[in-house]
């Protein structure tokens, strides 16, 4: 590494030469490689800046992880192939660029979910075998997300749009989605409810505090169970319906 870098983030991994250990610098646009047994390391330039790093475990076996910018100032990342680096090096990088700047990534199984500072496509998958990326329009400016791995991954996205606050569903394998409005007042927040759906929380207003909850299949009006004005401890103030 070159004198004075200053590493933000760090990963450990073992290919078949050893351990080793990557390193996101300060302020670089550079990703450090070291060996620990030597004590020798060496820098891979990058196209763009990185600072946190997302581990991936594919299918294939590969050690892969995605590179990103946590200053959401780079409208790019880097998906690096950790069994390949010590020997190809920089050809072991390839470069995303995306349509806007990231602000957040989310692991979903094996793929990635990016947020984008976009309001018409704010969320993008990314297949960190292949490289490819699908960009998603229509969630409206993003509020949060979520990534559940039941039977097939799936994300929850929840998104402010012109009409009202509004609930998705997408299915990552088939990419099949489905939308619900939630049009409720307040400040939100996803949570997931263990492996059986998602809860969509909020307050404000004359509503006091409320929960929306979504079951972990095909969003409908039907299904979603709702309480509102009640207390953070639990206690029921007013009624739930």
């Amino acid at each position: 590494m070159a004198a004075g870098a200053t590493p933000v983030d760090l990963h450990l991994f073992e290919p078949k030469e050893g351990l080793r250990a990557l390193t996101a610098n300060f302020g670089s646009k550079t990703l450090g490689l070291l060996d620990p047994g030597t004590g020798t390391g060496l820098e891979i330039p990058l196209g763009a800046a990185v600072s946190r790093f997302v581990p991936i475990a594919g299918s294939d076996g590969k050690q892969r992880l995605f590179a990103w910018h946590g200053g959401k100032t780079v409208a790019a990342g880097h998906l690096v192939d950790l069994d390949d680096l010590p020997k190809k090096k920089g050809k072991a990088v390839r470069r995303l660029d995306f349509s806007a700047v990231v602000q957040g990534v989310t692991p979903a199984g094996q793929l990635l979910l990016v947020q984008l500072a976009s309001s018409a496509a704010p969320l993008a998958l990314v297949n960190p075998q292949t490289g490819n990326i699908t960009e998603f329009q229509g969630t409206g400016e993003l509020v949060g997300v979520l990534a559940t791995t039941p039977a097939a991954p799936t994300a929850f996205v929840l998104g402010s749009t012109a009409t009202g606050l509004r609930l998705s569903r997408i299915d990552l394998t088939t990419l099949a989605g489905t939308t619900v409005n939630v049009g409720m007042p307040g400040p939100q927040h996803l949570a997931p409810l263990g492996g059986s759906g998602v809860a969509v929380l909020g307050g404000g207003g004359d509503w006091g505090n409320w929960v929306l909850a979504a079951p972990q299949g095909d969003l409908a009006a039907a299904k979603l169970r709702f309480a509102e004005a009640f207390a953070l401890d639990g206690l029921l103030q007013k009624e739930a319906k």
